[in-house]
């Protein structure tokens, strides 16, 4: 035991002294898988600073072969990955991580080391250290505080398979981290998020954030949650116009207790889809077209619908024209429609 000391304080001071060739000609990795970690880590500290490809060779070897024992400090105070920060020494940081326990990485009193380092390569965009460290359960003790800023930043990273990982410790994931996305990239992820996580998300008093997130991804599976547990039929027409996934789950719903009002919206959200006539077909003979106060009676439209035609704006240029060529095709069917049904209705009485 007394040479092993001796050989490691001869080893320390000419690292010390700048001499990081000669340690590396002398040392082989079996002894360096015989040191102990709290002297693999004192080396890193003092190699840290040292940013040449000598040190750095070193380093390497100490951290491929050697355990590192991530509670050490430096002469300051500072933790071993807070130093590796400090000098911006990200290489090391990806090696050290390489070889992370699993035993360190579900050790309660490190979980500030990892939510600082997750963090870290998250912002550096070291997705493979990243995932790595998620992998061997780093989230698992960390306080409420460490864990919602590490999912933030997961979120922030649009990586659905990083956010699956860390949900495996992650019981419920708050509404205010999401964000509307800006991107198709981003759009894609929030749908993805919303469908696959639709129970870990927490719904009470972020109803209105989750339905506009929901619609403007078409998050299906989200939606039919919130349709269930919310009862908010003021999105309904939302989804009439939405698409063919959306208005599949609007079929589901049961409208004979839907108030004539909002039965009105889901058909004019359908006459505003592409396939429109197919859509508007299919509500009227799942009964949305009839009216809940008498189910005798339908529900007018064409008055309604030409008045807002009335009043749309449409600018000029070639879509505008188009648009607004439609939306009189469309008025002329609903108006055919109702007049069809009106004169069948009158033939009957007479």
């Amino acid at each position: 035991m007394g040479y092993r000391v001796s050989e490691q304080e001869e080893i320390m001071g000419m690292v010390k002294n700048g001499d990081c060739g000669d340690v590396l000609y002398k040392l082989d990795k079996g002894q360096v898988k015989r040191f102990p970690s709290g002297f693999v880590s004192r080396l890193i500290l003092e190699l840290i600073p040292r940013n040449t490809k000598i040190s750095k060779d070193l380093a390497e070897m100490l951290l491929q072969y050697g355990k590192l024992d991530w509670s050490e400090r430096d002469d300051d105070g500072r933790l071993i990955h807070a130093v590796m920060i400090r000098h911006g020494r990200l290489d090391l940081a990806v090696k050290a991580i390489a070889g992370l326990r699993r035993k360190d990485a579900r050790d309660p009193e490190l979980s500030s080391v990892w939510a600082g380092l997750l963090w870290w390569f998250l912002d550096k965009h070291q997705r493979t250290a990243a995932m790595a460290m998620l992998r061997k359960g780093v989230m698992q003790y960390m306080d409420d505080n460490e864990r919602e800023r590490a999912l933030k930043k997961l979120l922030s990273y649009h990586d659905i398979s990083l956010v699956e990982c860390a949900c495996r410790y992650i019981h419920a994931v708050p509404a205010e981290l999401l964000c509307m996305p800006e991107t198709l990239s981003e759009r894609q992820f929030m749908r993805e998020l919303l469908n696959r996580f639709t129970k870990r998300i927490v719904i009470s008093g972020n109803e209105e954030k989750l339905w506009e997130l929901a619609l403007e991804c078409e998050a299906a599976n989200m939606a039919e949650y919130l349709l269930k547990k919310t009862k908010a039929y003021q999105y309904l027409r939302r989804l009439a116009a939405g698409s063919d996934e959306m208005f599949e789950m609007l079929l589901k719903v049961r409208c004979r207790g839907v108030l004539d009002d909002v039965k009105r919206e889901v058909l004019i959200g359908a006459l505003e889809s592409g396939s429109w006539k197919k859509r508007f077909d299919m509500l009227v003979h799942k009964g949305w077209k009839k009216s809940s106060q008498n189910r005798k009676e339908d529900i007018l439209l064409a008055e309604d619908y030409a008045g807002r035609i009335e009043k749309k704006r449409y600018g000029s240029g070639r879509t505008r024209r188009l648009e607004q060529v439609n939306d009189k095709s469309r008025l002329r069917f609903v108006q055919g429609y109702e007049q069809e049904k009106e004169e069948k209705k009158t033939r009957r009485f007479r």
